[in-house]
């Protein structure tokens, strides 16, 4: 039977890209959000301290845009009342959110690819999965190693953020004994990326690296790739979404594709994971590959409440947060997720969730690569914590 309701409420904002060129990012915050809390509030609500309290979710739009994902995070902070918010999902609006919630002790759990923005100066900012500096070095060793490549090209969202971990790969890349050739930028919701690829095909590269595209932007690379006669290697550090890109590129286009496959490995999945993919997709009609990365969000986040035992000390939850080894019911094996992040930011405040490189082969992801976050030297680290639902 149904557990009994929680009479006391939690309520944990989401703010995403709900509409705009980002959407697809949002989306799935939002649904791995909603299905999260469905499962806590089934079994009576989340258990803090003795006390079960039902997870409520009010939501905001932030459509990509700065100004607007500030005036969500204001009146969920200020009308609303949450001492906790699920997102936003990109470099810019991230900074407008944690600018506001900062000075309030209001924790964010988001996606940013800016390294500025994970910084002792913002303790309640978290990084909800790799950034694109950080997976890029791995893809480029591997590159090297099965591939031979020897030289790159980026292909770039043109925003500050995105600009900083370019320059950080092109780094990485040159300590790996690799040339960059070429840089090209774009502007969020452009449709044609000709003029991109042309720019940088000119270096003859062996791999066209776009480390911040979405789906469809990657979509759009592939084809004006493929198309003006590029046979070499084609990557993304985000999060890919094959049925997305292929729509937009055609399967022949997009093959050999490589992209992070959103901590999904579907030789490995646990029985909880299967539960919530079969979930998902009923729920929503269609699954999302970067969700299961998205699901680690509010499970980390539950949890850091549930170990630091209250729903309104913020302080004692991102230190819970920052020591704990989450086991993970999602793989099999005994896998932790833990908070990681300071000997790269100064600060523990990232989720080291799974990195599962994936390669598009005949239409279809193919995992060729896992790896799962180490211990930072520094932290005292508690013993592994199993989430109590």
């Amino acid at each position: 039977p149904p557990a009994e309701a929680a009479a006391d409420v939690l309520k944990i904002g989401t703010l995403n890209p709900l509409s705009g060129p980002v959407a697809l990012w949002g989306v799935s915050q939002r649904r791995c959000a909603e299905l999260w809390a469905e499962e806590v509030n089934a079994n009576g609500g989340l258990l803090v301290k003795g006390k079960r309290y039902r997870v409520e979710l009010p939501r905001g739009d932030t459509r990509g845009l700065p100004e607007v994902a500030r005036t969500a995070a204001e009146r969920l902070i200020y009308k609303d009342k949450v001492k906790f918010i699920v997102g936003p999902n990109v470099d810019t609006t991230f900074t407008a959110v944690r600018t506001v919630c900062t000075p309030e002790k209001v924790i964010n759990f988001g996606a940013t690819f800016d390294p500025l923005n994970i910084h002792p100066d913002h303790p309640y900012a978290v990084i909800i999965m790799w950034m694109a500096h950080q997976t890029g070095p791995i893809m480029y060793e591997y590159f090297k190693e099965q591939h031979g490549i020897k030289k790159l090209a980026f292909i770039v969202v043109d925003e500050p953020g995105a600009r900083l971990a370019t320059d950080k790969l092109k780094e990485s890349a040159k300590k790996l004994g690799l040339e960059a050739v070429g840089t090209s930028y774009y502007a969020r919701g452009v449709t044609d990326m000709y003029p991109q690829v042309t720019k940088v095909l000119a270096g003859k590269p062996d791999v066209i690296d776009a480390p911040l595209g979405s789906p469809e932007e990657m979509g759009l690379i592939c084809k004006a790739a493929r198309e003006l006669g590029f046979k070499g290697i084609i990557s993304e550090e985000t999060e890919g979404d094959v049925e997305v890109t292929c729509s937009i590129a055609g399967k022949e286009n997009c093959e050999g594709l490589f992209f992070n496959a959103g901590s999904y490995d579907p030789k490995n999945v646990a029985a909880r994971m299967k539960k919530y993919y079969d979930s998902y997709v009923e729920k929503f009609g269609v699954w999302n590959p970067d969700a299961p990365t998205k699901l680690y969000t509010t499970f980390a986040l539950g949890a850091a409440i549930q170990k630091a035992g209250t729903v309104t000390d913020t302080d004692a939850v991102m230190r819970a947060f920052q020591t704990m080894q989450l086991k993970t019911p999602y793989l099999k094996g005994d896998h932790v997720v833990r908070g990681v992040g300071l000997k790269e930011f100064g600060i523990n405040n990232q989720i080291g969730v799974p990195l599962v490189l994936a390669q598009i082969q005949k239409g279809e992801p193919v995992v060729v690569w896992v790896h799962m976050a180490k211990k930072e030297k520094g932290i005292k680290y508690t013993e592994p914590y199993e989430f109590i639902w």
